[in-house]
Formats: structure tokens, sequence, C-alpha cells
């Protein structure tokens, strides 16, 4: 339901292979679902867009502040804190580009490199842009690199529980990142069309599947990871001066 709220206008064809109906009918279910609970946690991968939007332009997420127009416009009186995990550049663009690769994205590793190098892949400029969507919202941020420490504080904060009442599973599944033998090899295979690029990709995968003995896709020089970590820190400094907004801190949990 929530991904039908956001997703219905920019990717109509895609909701109506998974058999989701368009548009208008997901607003009062996604607010009927919420309006009787004095908290409500809105969960989404994909909450401000896909990742792999971010290599159509310079900008991480470009959606980001018509998506959450649309929340505010759905719940206009209810208050809303957004939580957002961000991660060092250089990681997570790696990371998102292998996994645009499994959406049948034809941008190479060069034009990648590219982009990235004269882009504004900024999480700074990211929040920015949502707070002049959601200026009356508090904004939780942690570093994707804390997570492990910070973790229970997360979960007790969202849930209202204490962190004694949180139970975690004892198996989760997860799917690993993509080698970076499947990367090199799908960016041999870019001309095909979308759909057979994304099959490609899962053929690679399979034939250089992730593990302990394979590399992780990192592709950049060691000039350009400087600059990525040097971006990193420079938003971290810049967000903890925005108003409205918290920085978990893995020492304190505040």
């Amino acid at each position: 339901m929530v991904e039908a709220f956001f997703d219905h206008r920019s990717h109509p064809l895609l909701l109506a292979a998974k058999g989701i109906r368009s548009g208008k009918s997901h607003k009062p279910r996604l607010v009927r679902a919420i309006e009787s609970y004095e908290r409500a946690i809105l969960s989404e991968e994909n909450f401000i867009g896909s990742s792999h939007e971010s290599f159509g332009g310079k900008l991480l997420y470009p959606n980001a502040s018509f998506r959450l127009a649309k929340l505010r416009r759905a719940l206009p009186e209810r208050p809303i804190r957004i939580w957002l995990c961000i991660r060092n550049q250089a990681h997570f663009l790696a990371s998102a580009y292998a996994e645009s690769l499994r959406h049948g994205n034809a941008t190479s590793i060069e034009d990648l490199r590219q982009l990235v190098q004269s882009g504004k892949h900024s999480w700074y400029e990211l929040i920015q842009r949502m707070q002049k969507i959601m200026s009356d919202t508090d904004f939780v941020i942690w570093r994707y690199e804390d997570f492990r420490t910070l973790q229970y504080t997360i979960l007790a904060e969202l849930t209202g529980l204490s962190a004694g009442r949180l139970q975690f599973p004892q198996t989760i599944d997860s799917r690993p990142s993509a080698s970076a033998e499947a990367v090199f090899a799908q960016n041999q295979r870019l001309t095909l069309n979308p759909q057979f690029r994304a099959f490609e990709m899962l053929k690679n995968e399979a034939i250089y599947p992730k593990s302990r003995f394979s590399e992780a896709f990192a592709p950049w020089s060691e000039e350009t990871v400087r600059e990525l970590n040097g971006r990193y820190d420079g938003d971290l400094a810049a967000i903890a001066e925005l108003p409205h907004t918290r920085i978990l801190n893995p020492m304190v949990g505040d």
C-alpha cells in the first residue's frame, strides 16, 4: 500500500504488472490504516525513490520532494517525523549502481565515474530539499556505518518500547550486493534492451556469486575516494547545523 501510494504516477506500468490498481484509491486506504493509531510507522525501502534514480542526474533521490509532498497532502494535520539513514557516498553509490543493474540500467562504469565526479550527490542537499516540503517536520539521521551500534536506540525510539523489550529475529534473509565480477561482466551487455539487461544481470550474478573470495565493486580511484570521503564528512557537519534535525551519536545514542 505504501509503495502504491508513492509510485502510482511515476511507475504506472510497474504497478500494473504487480496487479496494483492506479492511483487515487490508495490515499484513503493509507489514511484509514493509520488514523486510529497515536503512533504509526510507515516503513518502505524506496520511500523517497529508488536509489538507481540517482544516476539519471547529479542529485541523490531526485523525486524525494514530489513523494514527500504527497505525504504531507495526505496527512495535513498529523505530526510527522522523518528517519533517514545516510552512507558514505563512495560505498553508497557503488552499491546503488550494482543494484541499478538489476533493474536494467544502461549506465556504464565509465559514465558512472564521470557522473559522480561532476555531480552533487550530497546528503545535505537532499535533506534541504526534503525540509522545504516538510518544513514543520523533525528529522532524525544516522550513519549506515553506525547501525549495529545504534539499532536498539533506533528501534526503541521508533516503536516507543524500551530496548529490553525488543526481540530481533535469529536469522534474516538478505540479498548480498553484486560481486565486482558480475558488475564488470554486465558492462559488456549494456546494449541489450532493458528486459534482457535485467535478465543478463541475474545470469551474471549466478555465474559470479558474491562470496568471501570475491571482491566488492569499488570503481573509484584513490583520489575520488578521498573526494567522496570529504563530501561525506562535509555533509555530516552541515546536516548537524540544520534546524529540526538530530544526528544519532553512536557513543550516547542521541
